[in-house]
């Protein structure tokens, strides 16, 4: 998806509720993990990880690496799935698809101030990856 043009609020929401349906769909509920890997920011990331937050799920925004750090960050979070953004050279057997173009919205959300959003990773003085999570109601 490349935006080209505006959107209003509505039909930013329904282009969130579409990802937040197939997220349901795809068996995400409240606290899982969803790691979120890409060169840097998009417009599909955004809408991704507004669905998460919308869904409950923990949405783990990551660089591209190599293989080995990959794996250490999957280990690491729990993550359920790992989605690969469209600007990625990254490829990845099993990597979570997402049809950005169906625009259709929920009526239940678990969307909660008290709900972890995401796993920032921080390597620390040790170079290996710890997480800290944050919250709505942190951000």
């Amino acid at each position: 998806m490349y935006v080209t043009s505006n959107f209003t609020w509505h039909q930013l929401a329904q282009h969130v509720g579409g990802i937040q349906l197939q997220l349901e769909e795809k068996g995400f509920v409240k606290g899982d993990v969803l790691l979120a890997i890409t060169p840097h920011s998009s417009f599909e990331l955004i809408l991704v990880y507004l669905a998460c937050i919308e869904q409950g799920v923990i949405c783990a925004l990551v660089p591209e690496l190599t293989t080995l750090d990959l794996d250490k960050r999957i280990q690491t979070s729990g993550a359920k799935a790992v989605f690969l953004c469209p600007n990625t050279s990254l490829t990845l057997d099993g990597a979570l698809e997402i049809d950005f173009a169906l625009e259709q919205g929920l009526e239940t959300q678990n969307y909660s101030e008290q709900n972890l959003t995401s796993l920032i990773f921080t390597s620390g003085s040790t170079g290996e990856p710890k997480l800290s999570p944050t919250a709505c109601i942190t951000i």
